[in-house]
């Protein structure tokens, strides 16, 4: 599966007098174009599958026609807007497949592909065997009887969908077949038939797993794309190897431990792809992570790769049938309202070995979970770290390299080239030392991920008491939050705690918990303008963290 989205051409309010212009990609609909400045002039929107990818080709085509203007972007190009709109049009045609296709399949459950129609519909193709024989076809229709749960699995596109008995009836009651007794022939319906054949295909129950070879079991796995493609015929390429590793310790802040970490498990997806790492890696930063999953999503492919910006929605919400055939989810642009409520599930998710798939309208059904989970965001504190998880690590991605557009066109060029995906694909599968689960002896946290733990509020703290042992009178104050936390990451500079800032999330949430631990002391929270806004009894605080102990020391 891959994310639903658009991609589009865009010319800005600021640039309605000059021939620049934005491309783009939106896994939000009409609602992107919100944030954007009023009086902007939208000159295409095409509604696609995999908008990331096609995004990313429409890039490369306009970089090798158009002027690339990188004072405003890497997205930014001037050039001739006939010409680009038809480069935009072939490529997102060529590549694409539509959504309204897409949606028909997952929302209505009677849609019946259009050449299944032609085959099945024509007078003389009528004959049950014949029909039979095409229904049950693993390269046609692939059509089984589950025994546990009770369920019909028929391919659509090429994607298996499940079907209670009676709704594989409703779905297919206008095929028909022929049905000889008494020496007369009437016609009759093919399904019914078929659902009453003692000699119907058949399997006990449903899987998801590379070596999984019981002919008894429907296995959903099919393989990588990258396992498709011929490797005996490629040259190794050491440079393009290369070029992935730099751009991980990039990704890693350059620090060496958290990157061999980060390389086992990107490794563990190929050498292991029927089990879980049972870690879940968290990127943030401005630039570069997006870019690291490009190579992987090339090599895992598009049915088993998952990127959703609404997890609350696909992953852990009411219908989950997104995961069906999924081996990795990306989970972009995560913020802590999507996670607070949802930590046990999430974590469940990550180390479960079965999973049920609920989809709309379908009954549910259980199978094994090879998931692993990744998340990409901008935001700080996606999640609530707590101390003695072993769940999850954050990186933050190194700023090197922000602006640098020919780094980053000739990082996606190395892997538009099939020997190159060969190469790292012969690479990961070979690496070393990787462990089928990670264990907390093998976890290494990075330097942000120690000073954004959730539970480590000494230092927070330790500044509060510094804070009211300095003012001159304990009273009570209004005070905005964000100027604490400024007056907080100075005071850690100076007494060289470390360079690193302590984000305002986890400064923001700290004072929340200290504001539930001592109501008297935190007697009012409002927003302002300017943001959250304390009201403090200065001097019931000064006691409540025993501040006189301190000034006696």
């Amino acid at each position: 599966m891959t994310m639903l989205g658009g991609v589009y051409i865009i010319q800005l309010r600021e640039f309605l007098d000059k021939n620049v212009y934005k491309i783009g990609m939106t896994t939000k609909g009409w609602k992107r174009f919100d944030n954007y400045p009023k009086g902007s002039n939208l000159i295409m929107y095409m509604r696609v599958s995999n908008p990331k990818e096609i995004e990313n080709k429409i890039k490369t085509k306009f970089i090798a026609k158009f002027t690339q203007k990188t004072d405003y972007g890497t997205e930014y190009f001037e050039g001739d807007i006939d010409k680009m709109i038809a480069d935009f049009c072939e490529i997102s045609q060529i590549e694409n497949n539509l959504i309204e296709t897409k949606k028909k399949d997952i929302v209505n459950n009677i849609q019946i592909p259009d050449n299944y129609k032609n085959i099945l519909t024509k007078k003389e193709n009528i004959d049950y065997e014949y029909l039979k024989e095409q229904w049950e076809d693993v390269n046609q229709y692939g059509a089984v009887k589950i025994l546990n749960p009770p369920l019909i699995f028929i391919k659509i596109k090429g994607d298996y969908v499940s079907y209670t008995i009676k709704g594989i009836k409703e779905a297919f009651k206008h095929i028909k077949t022929i049905d000889t007794t008494e020496n007369e022939e009437k016609e009759v319906s093919f399904i019914q038939k078929w659902l009453n054949d003692k000699n119907m295909k058949v399997k006990y129950d449903i899987v998801m797993d590379p070596l999984n070879k019981d002919i008894n079991s429907l296995n959903l796995w099919n393989g990588y794309h990258i396992e498709k493609i011929n490797i005996d015929n490629y040259n190794f390429n050491q440079e393009a190897v290369d070029i992935f590793k730099y751009h991980l310790k990039y990704c890693c802040d350059f620090d060496e431990n958290v990157y061999k970490l980060m390389l086992k498990i990107i490794a563990h997806y190929f050498q292991y792809p029927g089990k879980k790492a049972g870690l879940c890696p968290i990127l943030t930063g401005e630039c570069g992570k997006d870019s690291l999953m490009y190579p992987i999503y090339k090599l895992i492919g598009n049915d088993k790769y998952l990127i959703t910006e609404q997890p609350e929605n696909h992953v852990w919400g009411k219908f989950n049938h997104l995961l069906k055939t999924v081996k990795l989810v990306q989970l972009s642009e995560l913020e802590y309202g999507n996670t607070s409520n949802f930590m046990n599930r999430i974590k469940g998710l990550i180390t479960n070995e079965n999973i049920i798939i609920k989809e709309e309208c379908k009954s549910p059904f259980q199978i094994n979970s090879i998931h692993n989970y990744i998340i990409l965001t901008n935001n700080d504190m996606p999640i609530k770290l707590t101390k003695g998880q072993r769940r999850f690590f954050i990186v933050n991605c190194s700023s090197k390299h922000k602006n640098d557009s020919e780094y980053f066109n000739k990082f996606y060029k190395t892997w538009d080239n099939q020997n190159n995906l060969l190469s790292l694909y012969n690479y990961l599968t070979k690496l070393e030392n990787v462990p089928e689960l990670f264990k907390e002896h093998d976890i290494v946290f990075s330097k942000y991920h120690q000073l954004n733990n959730m539970d480590s509020d000494r230092e927070e703290i330790e500044f509060l008491r510094y804070y009211i042992l300095n003012l001159d009178e304990l009273k009570t104050e209004n005070i905005l939050t964000k100027n604490l936390w400024l007056l907080f990451n100075n005071w850690r500079k100076e007494m060289k705690q470390s360079n690193f800032d302590i984000t305002s999330t986890k400064f923001g949430i700290c004072l929340n918990k200290l504001a539930i631990q001592y109501p008297q002391s935190f007697l009012n929270k409002k927003k302002t303008v300017n943001g959250a806004m304390f009201q403090i009894n200065f001097k019931q605080l000064y006691k409540d963290l025993e501040c006189e102990t301190i000034e006696n020391i």
